[in-house]
């Protein structure tokens, strides 16, 4: 779990079941990640939705406590890498164009 939840893939079976939405950053700061989160998730339509995380930094201690919290740890993904990579973004699952 902590692998998947840093440099690791997004669930190849899942991204095929599930529907996710993927949040780029450059650098993560709690408080983005608080608002996002509380924001996107109000919406009952977005309920079933993953947030896969993709980041190029290293998941700091106040968002790997966030998202040991239940309420976040079955919704969110972190993993570390750019969006400016195409190898981590099909490690995000971002393959086909919308």
């Amino acid at each position: 779990m902590e692998r998947q939840k840093s440099g690791g893939n997004y669930s190849r079976y899942r991204a095929q079941t599930e529907k996710h939405v993927v949040l780029c950053v450059s650098c993560l700061k709690i408080d983005l990640l608080m608002d996002f989160l509380n924001e996107f998730f109000a919406h009952p339509r977005l309920q079933d939705y993953y947030v896969v995380i993709l980041c190029p930094a290293e998941m700091d201690v106040q968002v790997r406590r966030v998202l040991h919290v239940p309420l976040w740890a079955q919704r969110v993904i972190y993993l570390q890498g750019s969006a400016l990579k195409d190898q981590d973004l099909m490690r995000a699952k971002i393959t086909r164009p919308f």
